[in-house]
């Protein structure tokens, strides 16, 4: 079941505009959103997108998890997927929808608030 929570994440998720990598292995896997998809350039401090993610999923019913961490050198901004062990591949398509329609709500106000900075 992991390959396929895998696959469906890399093809739902991969062309959004703030997914910046995907990976993981196995039923625990991360989405990584980044301000600049070419140059990979994370988002300030105070317009993390995985919190907003995690708070708009889970206003769908979806229960995902918050992974930023500092590395020293840059600050990653993502969600992680652990669905159950038991989960059903039904299941999982139910959940990367989820996700994306999370990501798709945040992203809009990002890109709103990108705008209005650029202004």
């Amino acid at each position: 079941m992991g390959d396929c929570l895998g696959i469906k994440l890399e093809n739902a998720l991969s062309n959004l505009n703030f997914v910046g990598d995907i990976r993981g292995r196995g039923l625990f896997w991360a989405v990584e959103f980044v301000a600049n998809k070419t140059t990979k350039s994370p988002f300030s401090e105070e317009r993390l997108m995985g919190p907003l993610v995690v708070e708009a999923a889970f206003e769908q019913g979806l229960s995902i998890q918050l992974g930023i961490c500092n590395t020293g050198a840059e600050r990653v901004d993502c969600v992680i997927i652990s669905p159950p062990y038991n989960v059903k591949r039904h299941e999982v398509s139910q959940i990367v929808h989820m996700l994306k329609q999370a990501i798709v709500q945040v992203s809009g106000r990002q890109q709103v608030i990108s705008q209005h900075i650029l202004l």
